[in-house]
């Protein structure tokens, strides 16, 4: 039998009686009991007990504030057979979600401090500590970055020519790469990405088997709490398998965003911070490929809320099989100079075997300016073809064909749109030196042979060019 002393002080916590006083039970509340965290831990092992008090530890723990991250270490130990950590990891973070918003207790910061740790420092404490970048000078770490031009101007090729690199721990076209897991958030162009990724891989000569580049199926509005708790869940499945990302490529910031108007400070700002949800949570870069103004194509669409968060912002240009980067926000650093791509062409193959063209970014040094075709040498190659039509018939465009230059010289002429002989002699001798320069001519006892290339020309005088005294690491695109 229980003892009044007992049953008095499991109601009011003390057991104190008087003789004048009257105990009316009714009008004293139960005193809650203390929730055993061993013990609950112990239960969940049970058949059927593991969801009741998982949930249980879970609000206690979210009620005294601890992160996501303490929370998982803690439950990470109470897995079940038969399942994997991942999956318990999934089941944990949907309590959490789920407890903080009863609690109304929002996600607390994560600091990169720990508990003991003043959340405040002396400034004279604070160790001054270099930039750590991504790839060299162009994208510093954890940070937000943002690439915007005009519709068609390259902004993805270069988006695929940075994650691939990152991927590979590549040098980028001379500046040097730090190599991580890279996330595609291929909002629209799923396709093109696929290919452009593959073009670049066999350009390269590369195993895209050994990339840790993964490429989402479609896009999501990261300003939606779901969605975004959803590409969360993913990439922390990715991170459990060894793929925490270095970098988050959104393309584009349009087909990410989530409904709302781009113009909108308070949608904006949503957007932002949702970006810098992923970037804390991660430790990782996120490159925002946008689109530029309708009425001003100097700077990004929508509100200026986003040039002013971002840490890096670059602008691109195109034009014809030209591209240029120009860094138009650094905010700890030297703005860099222009980076100036040439597209270079190649030929991949579907699973059906039918060929496709696409081109890879490289970039122009010198060396590259001085060989490439320019579209006088393009039209200064093709009446050398049809000198060779005209004397010998038509030939396979696979073969070498040869003309000398007493047999090149006077059909030129007599095809050249110049005004007098002189005018048809410069401009004979100009295409004639530019061909036979860039070696798409070779000249042998005044006969020129013009012998088919395959694609990539310019890669391999990038390589020869490069070759001698470097080493994987730090050969450039």
């Amino acid at each position: 039998m229980v003892s009044f002393d007992s049953f008095f002080e499991k109601y009011v916590g003390v057991a104190e009686t008087s003789p004048s006083e009257t105990l009316n039970l009714n009008l004293i509340p139960p005193k809650p009991a203390i929730f055993d965290r061993e013990e609950a831990k112990l239960k969940s092992q049970l058949p059927h007990e593991w969801h009741y008090n998982v949930l249980r530890l879970v609000a206690s723990y979210v009620s005294e504030g601890k992160s996501d991250e303490e929370i998982h270490a803690i439950t990470d130990e109470l897995t079940c057979n038969g399942y994997t950590i991942h999956k318990t990891r999934l089941d944990v973070q949907n309590m959490i979600e789920s407890a903080r918003r009863k609690f109304k207790n929002p996600k607390p910061l994560e600091p990169e401090c720990g508990k003991n740790t003043p959340f405040f420092q002396k400034l004279s404490d604070i160790e001054l500590k270099p930039i750590e970048y991504l790839i060299e000078d162009l994208i510093p770490k954890k940070a937000l970055v943002e690439m915007f031009g005009q519709s068609g101007c390259g902004k993805s090729f270069l988006g695929v020519d940075i994650a691939c690199s990152i991927a590979m721990g590549k040098s980028y076209h001379e500046l040097k790469t730090e190599k991580g897991a890279t996330v595609y958030l291929a909002g629209e162009g799923h396709r093109g990405i696929t290919q452009r990724g593959r073009a670049w891989f066999k350009y390269h000569g590369l195993l895209i088997g050994d990339a840790p580049i993964f490429i989402s199926k479609h896009g999501l509005g990261l300003r939606d709490t779901h969605q975004l708790e959803f590409i969360e869940t993913e990439l922390d499945h990715l991170t459990s398998n060894g793929h925490k990302p270095s970098i988050i490529i959104i393309d584009t910031l349009a087909r990410n965003f989530g409904g709302g108007d781009e113009n909108s400070t308070k949608d904006m700002s949503e957007f932002i911070v949702a970006v810098d949800k992923l970037i804390n949570r991660y430790d990782a870069s996120v490159l925002l490929i946008h689109h530029s103004g309708h009425s001003d194509q100097s700077r990004g669409r929508g509100n200026s809320a986003l040039k002013a968060a971002v840490d890096a912002e670059y602008q691109i240009k195109k034009s014809d099989r030209f591209i240029y980067l120009n860094c138009t926000k650094m905010k700890d650093a030297e703005e860099m100079e222009e980076i100036r791509f040439f597209l270079d062409d190649i030929l991949i193959q579907n699973s059906d075997g039918n060929h496709i063209s696409t081109v890879v970014p490289i970039r122009r040094s010198q060396q590259v300016d001085r060989y490439r075709m320019t579209k006088k040498d393009a039209d200064a190659l093709k009446k050398f073809r049809e000198a060779y039509i005209e004397l010998h018939g038509e030939y396979n465009t696979d073969e070498p064909i040869s003309l000398t230059l007493e047999e090149w010289r006077p059909i030129f002429y007599r095809r050249h749109h110049g005004d007098n002989q002189e005018a048809k002699r410069k401009a004979f001798e100009r295409a004639r030196k530019a061909l036979v320069e860039k070696g798409i001519l070779k000249v042998s006892d005044d006969t020129y042979t013009f012998t088919p290339k395959e694609t990539g020309r310019v890669r391999d005088i990038i390589k020869t060019e490069l070759s001698a005294g470097r080493t994987d690491a730090d050969t450039p695109l």
